[in-house]
């Protein structure tokens, strides 16, 4: 059970909690997480909306750009992630979020820029554009 799992952006004056799951319902009030992605290590993949709901937590995703720090907390594990890339990316999955997941997966293994070991990926969807996703990609900090 995670009693304390959040995200903290610091720029983007963002301090949200997380749950498990990526439905329309988990995702309208909370940061949701990819059930079939990691929690403390590896690749963790999490979604939010960034328009037209209460809580936009990823409104200003596109604000976030290279060496920008995200503070990643589960119970009393704190990690730190430097943003490495933030690209508009293909969704052709369709609101399933196994297919979403897999298609992040299958771009995250395309890329060659980051060595792939402990990831995050902030998801999101792109105003007007029902076909693309914005991928934020941070590395954790090794520093």
């Amino acid at each position: 059970l995670y009693l304390n799992w959040k995200i903290e952006i610091e720029k983007l004056n963002l301090n949200a909690n997380i749950k498990e799951g990526t439905s329309k319902e988990i995702i309208k009030n909370n940061i949701g997480h990819y059930t079939n992605s990691n929690i403390l290590c590896g690749i963790i993949a999490l979604k939010a909306y960034n328009i037209g709901e209460k809580n936009n937590y990823f409104a200003n995703l596109k604000e976030l750009q290279i060496d920008d720090e995200i503070n990643y907390t589960v119970n009393e594990v704190e990690i730190i992630y430097k943003v490495i890339s933030n690209k508009i990316i293909e969704n052709n999955a369709l609101e399933d979020s196994q297919k979403e997941y897999t298609q992040i997966y299958e771009y995250i293994q395309s890329q060659n820029n980051f060595s792939k070991k402990d990831i995050l990926i902030l998801i999101t969807y792109v105003k007007d554009m029902p076909n693309k996703f914005r991928c934020v990609i941070a590395e954790k900090n090794i520093n």
